[in-house]
């Protein structure tokens, strides 16, 4: 992700376009306006991850239902600049729903049924290596701690 530097315009000009089209992809109604929800998919468009959390304290944030061009490419900017939340944080919230009874871990079974089911399908053998590695007291279960380390090093 490029972020907005006053050292260079150019690419500071480029984010801006690119903020610019994602709101006009996204004003479905061609009101001149963005919802909440229609803002957090333009981010996530432009590169930028905002968690469930953040997307649901948006509105309060921001204490307004919708923004136009100019509020949507200044929070774009404020955003990229400051940085996402961390790759730790965004796997800690994926974690603890994936561990719907909160103790600590969870079964190698039921991340091998997400990892074949959700999202970009993985093969066969992807599935054994990411389970592999993310199982590594061959124990049926995976940690926390195990499931953030596979994700980081994670090849798929």
């Amino acid at each position: 992700e490029t972020q907005t530097t006053p050292n260079n315009p150019n690419m500071a000009k480029n984010l801006v376009e690119e903020y610019k089209e994602a709101f006009t992809l996204f004003d479905k109604d061609r009101d001149g306006k963005l919802n909440i929800s229609e803002v957090v998919t333009a981010l996530r468009a432009v590169g930028q991850s905002p968690t469930e959390a953040e997307a649901r304290g948006l509105e309060k944030e921001l204490g307004k239902k919708s923004l136009d061009i100019k509020e949507f490419v200044d929070l774009a900017q404020k955003r990229a600049a400051k940085g996402g939340p961390d790759i730790e944080e965004q796997v800690k919230e994926a974690f603890r729903a994936l561990d719907r009874k909160h103790v600590g871990y969870i079964a190698v079974n039921e991340l091998k049924h997400i990892l074949v089911t959700l999202g970009e399908k993985l093969t066969p053998e992807e599935v054994d290596t990411v389970l592999k590695e993310a199982d590594s007291n061959n124990d049926g279960f995976v940690s926390f701690t195990d499931f953030l380390r596979v994700i980081r090093t994670s090849k798929v």
